[in-house]
């Protein structure tokens, strides 16, 4: 990375930016961050995506497109002296879309910042690489092991004015995912019922949050690691008819995939000793019903399920159907 170019919290202003990682939360409060270094409420703040992505390289935006992002960069208006344009989705942006993003910037005499949002690490260094200039990186994945996802939940709950014991933060952690907006999601449903100042007990976690959608994705994975397509269809058309947006169902399926990666990814460079405990350790087990490929496959598959719905390319439910049709007739980890 450029010599100047630095990782960590928003501090100084810089006109690049790059948010990396998957978590919702953190995403936002990055966005936060660098906003109030950028002048706060005065800011300016407009968001676009990158194009979506079929397969095959990264297309670029139409020429419309690119003209709205640079009078973006460009635009200034008396209330609002600095332009915050946020770019989302940029693990799909084409590097030539960068390079427009940093010559309509250059002409701003830094009245405009840029940031880009990204998943992979290695979208953050092509487009570091591609704008040749110091960038902010501020990264913004899920927590990667228990200790640290139980440390945010507590947080989380302080905020809310409660205590959270181990035991329950540790089912919450299994039930929900290490996703932090979702973690901060149900702890606020719980907060609503447990009373002000009261501790929330695993007791408590089970009956409002184990009953819920995030219990469905579980089982869902446990049938389709067990080839039980039975099941698993009852359980998709379930989830499908439960009422929560189609593209939240197929994420919270791929990040349950992506888990089980990971941790299967993490026993296996431990020697084969035990993962932890709690939720990861939970991970490992699952993740013992499918090889490296399968998991792959799995999570590769839901991308394009994401992106067929978005595109109106098929009815919910066949989509999830289909998913879990191929996923069965695969032969069972040995």
């Amino acid at each position: 990375m450029p010599a100047s170019s630095r990782r960590g919290k928003a501090q100084g202003r810089l006109p690049y930016w790059i948010v990396c990682g998957d978590d919702g939360l953190r995403i936002e409060r990055h966005l936060a961050e660098v906003v109030a270094q950028a002048g706060g409420k005065g800011v300016l703040r407009q968001t676009f995506w990158a194009p979506e992505k079929g397969k095959g390289p990264p297309r670029r935006w139409t020429e419309e497109e690119r003209q709205r992002v640079e009078t973006a960069i460009r635009s200034r208006s008396f209330f609002s002296p600095q332009t915050l344009v946020i770019v989302k989705g940029a693990d799909r942006l084409h590097d030539e879309d960068v390079d427009l993003v940093r010559k309509a910037l250059e002409a701003c005499n830094e009245r405009a910042a840029v940031v880009f949002v990204c998943e992979n690490d290695s979208t953050s260094r092509r487009i570091e690489k591609t704008l040749g200039k110091p960038v902010a990186i501020l990264p913004a994945s899920s927590p990667k092991n228990t200790n640290e996802a139980i440390g945010e939940i507590t947080a989380l709950a302080r905020t809310l004015g409660h205590k959270i014991d181990r035991e329950a933060a540790e089912l919450l952690l299994e039930l929900v995912g290490a996703n932090l907006l979702e973690l901060k999601n149900q702890l606020e449903k719980l907060s609503v019922v447990v009373g002000p100042g009261k501790t929330i007990g695993r007791d408590q976690v089970d009956f409002l949050v184990g009953n819920s959608r995030a219990r469905n994705v579980w089982e869902l994975v446990d049938a389709i690691g067990r080839r039980d397509a039975k099941q698993a269809l009852e359980l998709a058309a379930r989830m499908v008819e439960d009422g929560q947006q189609f593209p939240m169902v197929v994420g919270a399926i791929a990040s349950a995939f992506r888990r089980a990666w990971l941790a299967k990814e993490e026993r296996e460079g431990s020697g084969g000793r035990p993962a932890g405990y709690g939720a990861v350790y939970h991970d490992a087990k699952r993740a013992e019903a499918f090889s490296h490929e399968e998991l792959a496959a799995a999570i590769e598959a839901l991308a394009e399920i994401d992106l067929a719905f978005k595109r109106g390319v098929g009815k919910e439910r066949r989509l999830l159907e289909e998913f879990v049709l191929r996923m069965c007739r695969l032969p069972a980890a040995g």
